[in-house]
Parts: C-alpha cells; structure tokens; sequence
C-alpha cells in the first residue's frame, strides 16, 4: 500500500470519527441543551471513548461550535439556493423564513437543537448573523423595510423564527404564514402585502444522503423506532 493511499485512507477515517462526533453532539445538545451535555454523554452517543474525543476536540463547547456551525451551513446554503432568484429583500425574508421554519417540521432534530442553542444562533459569529444583517440592511437600503439599528432588526425578526423553531420542538403546530406576516409587519410593510408575502408557498429542496441534516434524520427515526 502506498504511503499516500495509506495516508488518504487515516484522512477518511478522522472525517467520518468528527463526523460521528458532531452527529452524537447535535443528539445529545437537542435533548439535555448545550448547558447539560457532558464529553461522556457525546463520546457515549458517538460510540468513542472519552480519551477519542480529545483527539478531535479540545473542549465541549468547541465541539458544540462546531455542530453549530455545519448545521447551520447546510441550513443556510439550502434556503440561499432557494431564493437566489428573487431580488425583493422583503420577499427574500419572507421565504427565507418559511423555508427555516418549514425544515423545523422536516428535520426536527433542527428544531430542538436549534430551540437550545437559541442564544448563541443570531450572535457574531453564527452563521445566521453573516446572513440576516446584511439581508435587512438591504432592505432598508431599498426603502422596503423601515430603518432601524440592525442589533434590534435582527432581534425583532430573528427572535420569532427561533420561538417558532422552540415551540416545533415541544411538539406544538405553528402557522408559518402568522410568523412571517407578524415579522414583515414589524418591518414596516403594509397588511396586504405583508400577508401576501406570508402566503407564499415554498418548497424545502432535497438533501442529499450523505448531508449532515439526512444522516442525523436517519438516525433519529431509527433510534425513535427502536423505542417504540
């Protein structure tokens, strides 16, 4: 075997080990929050022993981070690939927060970790916060939404989506449309617009197998089957 066929093989087997990590850290985050999980909870989930961990991260919280963050990425890339071809900022945020709070009820391993890690999703940082600001000021740019600092922009529009998010994770219905109608209004567009907008139907794309979101999915149901 060659030294670099050796060497690719040791490069395969760390991604898949980070992989399980951050799948196990997602489970157990979602299910204690990211104040009760432990290393020993995560290595456990992930079948690793705790000394496996250190091999891969130095600390929980980076772990967490870490699952934060791939999490978000492949949230954010699917929604921006769906509305990539609208130019409106007002419509983009609409749809944009449909398509999130939409994939609360597919994927809702999204909504519980999302609902426990709710005070660090919009802060410097996150993925959302390199997305969300940027969106709104667009907007006001634009004379779409009224102006506003964008600390409290992004509260005021950020907050609800993640309450949406919290409450799918409880097991609770939540009328999309009433979410994003409430947020738009907030920003200043008028009733019939804003219930327009709301209105709109959108469509969550397919995820592919080997995607963080569909691996986590997989092993959800199959841990929920088995406990039944």
């Amino acid at each position: 075997m060659s030294v670099d066929h050796r060497s690719r093989n040791a490069r395969i087997r760390r991604e898949r080990m980070r992989a399980r990590l951050i799948e196990a850290a997602l489970f157990v985050s979602a299910e204690h929050g990211p104040d009760g999980a432990s290393i020993d909870e995560v290595a456990g989930a992930a079948g690793v022993s705790r000394g496996s961990f250190y091999n891969y991260f130095f600390t929980l919280p980076e772990l967490l981070q870490a699952s934060s963050h791939e999490l978000g990425v492949e949230l954010i890339e699917l929604v921006l690939a769906e509305i990539a071809p609208v130019t409106d900022p007002a419509e983009r945020l609409a749809r944009g927060f449909l398509l999130l709070i939409d994939a609360g009820r597919k994927y809702p391993l999204v909504a519980r970790f999302a609902a426990r890690m709710a005070a660090v999703a919009l802060a410097p940082g996150s993925v959302a916060h390199a997305v969300l600001p940027p969106l709104l000021q667009a907007g006001m740019d634009a004379g779409r939404f009224v102006a506003m600092p964008l600390p409290e922009a992004c509260d005021l529009t950020g907050a609800p989506v993640l309450a949406s998010l919290a409450r799918l994770a409880l097991g609770e219905a939540v009328d999309s449309r009433i979410v994003v109608q409430g947020v738009l209004r907030v920003l200043g567009l008028p009733e019939p617009e804003a219930e327009a907008l709301a209105s709109l139907r959108v469509t969550l794309p397919p995820v592919a197998d080997d995607r963080l979101l569909a691996r986590t999915e997989l092993v959800r149901q199959s841990r929920e089957e088995g406990c039944a």
